[in-house]
């Protein structure tokens, strides 16, 4: 299967065939193993030392692993409250249902559905207060045709782990009035920064951040 973006499939490993591949991943894909709770980073993204011997590598490897379990772990904790509030306190082992989660499993994704839409809001806010349109007009030979404007799209990445920080501390106010408040997912940058930097680099948090109309962020 090939595809020229990030995409997720998911595959049950005890189908045939299945083992065997999971043993046999290409080096840029990440194993996320939903049976027990382990995530395996691609190599090239966790700066495996078999693809590069520099300390700082070698340093990065462990400690992205370490960010990215204490991430999951950390979901888990606010899906299993969310869905579960009364077994996740661990009264009991054993909780009946209640007649609200009787109806069915759309209760429940709607509540996980939430939780997730929160959660990437939270992790792109402050994007537009961090980036700056600018436009370079050209003028054309032809009177009659209409200038040639060359459009760029700027980011600070230096004010957004500052905006990630500060919201953690409870200490942002947005810059423009129709941006979320600070939400109870905001990331620790002492906790998750690598997380965080992987997150900027990536295909998807670039084409989020050049699609953002000009109207939404500073413009010259």
């Amino acid at each position: 299967l090939e595809y020229p973006a990030p995409f997720i499939i998911g595959l049950a490993a005890e189908d045939e065939g299945n083992l065997e591949l999971l043993n046999s991943l290409p080096d840029d894909v990440t194993l996320v193993d939903l049976d027990v709770g382990r995530v395996i980073l691609a190599p090239v993204i966790a700066y495996d030392d078999r693809y590069s011997s520099s300390d700082r590598h070698r340093a990065t490897a462990p400690a992205l692993r370490s960010q990215v379990l204490y991430l999951a772990q950390a979901l888990g904790l606010v899906f299993g409250a969310q869905l579960r509030p009364q077994a996740w306190r661990g009264d009991s082992a054993l909780v009946a249902l209640s007649k609200r989660d009787q109806h069915g499993k759309a209760g429940s994704f709607v509540k996980l559905q939430e939780i997730c839409i929160s959660f990437l809001t939270e992790v792109v806010a402050g994007t537009e207060s961090c980036s700056y349109w600018i436009e370079e007009q050209r003028a054309v030979d032809m009177p009659s045709v209409s200038t040639d404007v060359d459009r760029t799209v700027l980011f600070d990445e230096d004010r957004f782990f500052q905006i990630k920080n500060l919201r953690a501390l409870r200490k942002y106010k947005p810059l423009f009035e129709d941006t979320p408040g600070v939400g109870e997912l905001a990331l620790s940058l002492g906790d998750f920064d690598l997380v965080l930097e992987c997150f900027l680099r990536c295909q998807s948090m670039s084409t989020y951040i050049s699609t953002r109309p000009k109207t939404s962020m500073a413009f010259f």
